[in-house]
């Protein structure tokens, strides 16, 4: 992962006028302080579940609408690639940054295809041997 992280930043201070509003980064800080009443408030970060094992992922799914007072993402949407047969992994993404279902599932389509990116480039062949050219008729210098 880059060394960006995306999150939000928010006041937890129930007598400040900021209390529970969301502030987005794209470039999160290590802590966050209101602006408003200058007290420390809390950071939530944008982060993907996988298990370490996983290797190719048949679905997405995507937390998002996060609720500052509650700690938690309120709604769920996800991606499935049908053209996978078999039992695959599913990676899981928790974003506070992600507001609507349309987000949601143009994230989760987008990851799902970085994901699998590997599977749908051609082996790169191997070079062969100087036994196996000469096994096949070619003649070889040295």
């Amino acid at each position: 992962m880059s060394g960006k992280r995306r999150g939000v930043g928010y006041c937890m201070n129930d007598r400040c006028e900021q209390f529970g509003e969301l502030r987005f980064y794209t470039d999160l800080p290590s802590s966050f302080d209101c602006s408003t009443c200058f007290l420390p408030g809390m950071i939530e970060r944008e982060r993907g579940i996988r298990r370490k094992s996983a290797t190719v992922f048949d679905e997405v799914r995507v937390e998002f609408d996060f609720d500052p007072l509650r700690r938690i993402y309120q709604q769920r949407a996800a991606v499935r690639d049908k053209r996978l047969l078999g039992r695959r992994d599913v990676y899981r993404l928790q974003s506070p940054v992600i507001r609507t279902r349309a987000q949601a599932l143009r994230a989760a389509r987008v990851m799902l295809s970085n994901l699998n990116r590997r599977l749908e480039r051609p082996a790169r062949p191997r070079r062969p041997t100087r036994d196996q050219l000469v096994s096949e008729g070619w003649s070889v210098l040295v």
